[in-house]
């Protein structure tokens, strides 16, 4: 609880530079937020980032489009390539990509 409270005052002094990615569904959902003048990232709720809904609704506009969870992919990608190629993190990562179509932006590697 004192994590978020001090995330909530920093937003305050602190402006978004970019928004990189999203977790989480409903009310539980946080983005991966780079602050300007930073190197470091923190996962907040949209409420802790100070005037970024334009940066978040840009984030969610370039989204690829509907895709299975992450688990769902990472399932698939082992079953498909258990008798192929086995199933390292780059096979798995580039079979994702491959599969799903997901921008580079978006890699699942990061």
């Amino acid at each position: 609880m004192a994590r978020i409270m001090q995330t909530a005052r920093l937003a305050d002094r602190f402006n978004v530079e970019k928004v990189l990615n999203k977790k989480g569904k409903g009310k539980n959902v946080k983005y991966l937020i780079k602050w300007e003048g930073f190197d470091e990232t923190t996962w907040e709720p949209e409420s802790n980032c100070n005037g970024c809904s334009e940066l978040i609704q840009e984030f969610e506009a370039a989204l690829p489009s509907a895709h299975p969870s992450y688990a769902e992919m990472v399932k698939e990608a082992i079953v498909n390539l258990k008798n192929r190629k086995g199933s390292s993190r780059y096979a798995i990562r580039k079979f994702i990509n491959e599969h799903y179509n997901i921008p580079e932006k978006f890699n699942v590697s990061e």
